[in-house]
């Protein structure tokens, strides 16, 4: 089978199991599902600027000395976001965000906006994660400079420093930690109710015959509905998040060693890019592997 055929056909899949919960499919096509994904996005990065920028505030003028000494050359930084055609711009697109979710809003009635909002949050909290792991490194770079220096009062308040971007990353890890399998858990109920529904009407239970292994496209329905389900939604919002915190890792520290040296930079993104596609080539057919296994322990299982 041609290979863009075949992805076509998966993602096809994907969306007619995925979609659904997020937003209706009947009546909607796929260009607005990526629509809303990429308005969500945009929204969690222009209320991340936003929530960054009234920190700074608050702290600057409740708590000055907090500000100069943990935060040293934040407010620098965001300041010429501002002064740059990107300020602007990450607000005209938090705009335009916020208006496609209100132009969708007939299709996210009875609870539909739920999983947007968990999305968004865990999203804000991977962009701050993130942020923190580029401060630290800056962080880890000057113990080592301080530690060569000698210099025991800079040392010490570089700790204090790393002390604080430790506190405030593990509460968010935390909170991180429990939304996303709470939202798979939303998922997961959502999901094995509409195959319940779909499996008992008409008595298509007794249309589908496990034992019959012409039928390649449904086998063990009891096992897919049970465990499956549960499979799916977990580790689809797994990879997403690991996929959406890979690239922002990536893009994250490819700028900070551009500014470091823009060779080494350009070094490490082929060895990066080249390593992953020598991945996926080899690891290719270790999904229709897990497939193939998890068909045969059912068969097995619905045997005995």
């Amino acid at each position: 089978m041609n290979p863009l055929k075949a992805l076509r056909g998966q993602l096809a899949k994907l969306q007619r199991l995925a979609q659904p919960y997020f937003l209706p499919v009947d009546d909607t096509k796929s260009w607005q599902f990526l629509l809303l994904v990429v308005a969500l996005l945009a929204v969690v990065v222009g209320s991340t600027l936003l929530l960054l920028t009234g920190v700074l505030a608050l702290t600057g003028a409740v708590i000055p000395e907090l500000r100069s000494r943990f935060l040293p050359g934040v407010p620098e930084q965001v300041a010429a976001i501002w002064n740059s055609p990107i300020g602007p711009l990450v607000m005209v697109l938090l705009a335009g965000g916020l208006g496609c979710f209100v132009a969708f809003r007939g299709k996210l009635r009875h609870g539909r906006w739920l999983p947007w909002l968990l999305m968004a949050v865990i999203t804000l909290l991977i962009l701050v994660v993130n942020g923190i792991n580029v401060g630290i490194s800056y962080v880890a770079r000057n113990i080592e400079n301080a530690l060569v220096g000698y210099k025991a009062e800079e040392f010490w308040k570089i700790v204090a420093i790393y002390a604080f971007c430790l506190v405030i990353a593990l509460p968010i890890r935390a909170i991180q930690s429990y939304l996303i399998p709470k939202l798979g858990l939303l998922w997961r109920e959502w999901l094995s109710g509409r195959l319940l529904s779909r499996y008992l009407s008409n008595r298509a239970y007794y249309v589908l015959n496990p034992n019959d292994e012409s039928i390649e496209e449904i086998d063990n329905p009891d096992q897919r509905i049970s465990q499956d389900a549960a499979s799916f939604t977990g580790t689809s919002l797994s990879v997403t998040v690991e996929i959406i915190s890979a690239l922002l890792t990536f893009v994250s520290f490819i700028i900070v060693l551009w500014t470091i040296s823009d060779k080494l930079a350009l070094v490490l993104l082929v060895y990066s890019v080249g390593g992953t596609g020598l991945i996926v080539f080899a690891s290719r057919k270790l999904v229709n592997l897990n497939y193939q296994q998890l068909k045969l322990e059912a068969d097995f299982r619905y045997g005995l």
